[in-house]
């Protein structure tokens, strides 16, 4: 391994500045949805519950981000753009991990709030007009389908969490909790998406 320590200096600079954006730009959101969930005005925090799809793919993603840094520092010719991108892909998959530690599926005293990862949406399931919970297994999560009267919202958990956010909601409100395996239909989906 020969580092170029120039090369290095200015690309760790473009990277910096690649970093300040991304970060200023979680930060941003991070406000927007924070304010959008306290007008939602659904009690104080009880828990918090990490989106297992989202989970599952920042930890592909940092094993992604060390092959490719790996590659670049010992195997590619040293450039600014060879030292750069790992540095950048780095940046970026921090900020996708924060995102998401930031954007759990929040138990509070009055209901759940689900938080999307990816989406500029929160959704309130207060535990008065909650009229059902499934919680659908899976291989490596646990899908939870909270139906209200007019509308059904459906987030991801790890199977380890599923105990505790079971017994909250159980301990809350009277709908029936209902666990099942994914039907042939779900099977040939997507995935289901943290807000529908």
């Amino acid at each position: 391994m020969m580092l170029d320590s120039v090369s290095l200096l200015y690309s760790s600079y473009v990277a910096f500045v690649f970093a300040c954006i991304f970060f200023g730009a979680l930060a941003y959101r991070q406000i927007l949805d924070n304010l959008d969930v306290k007008r939602l005005k659904m009690g104080e925090d009880r828990d918090s519950f990490i989106d297992a799809g989202a989970g599952i793919t920042v930890a592909v993603l940092w094993v992604f981000v060390i092959v490719v840094a790996v590659f670049a520092f010992y195997i590619l010719k040293p450039s600014i753009v060879t030292y750069a991108l790992p540095m950048i892909l780095a940046a970026q998959t921090m900020q996708f991990s924060l995102r998401m530690l930031f954007q759990r599926t929040q138990v509070k005293t009055k209901g759940l709030v689900i938080r999307s990862v990816m989406l500029d949406q929160n959704a309130a399931a207060p535990f008065q007009e909650i009229i059902a919970v499934r919680f659908v297994k899976h291989r490596w999560w646990i899908t939870v389908k909270v139906s209200l009267p007019f509308e059904e919202y459906s987030f991801r958990i790890f199977s380890f969490s599923a105990d505790d956010l079971e017994l909250m909601i159980a301990a809350s409100c009277s709908a029936p909790i209902l666990w099942s395996l994914p039907s042939s239909d779900e099977h040939q989906k997507h995935p289901p998406t943290s807000v529908s």
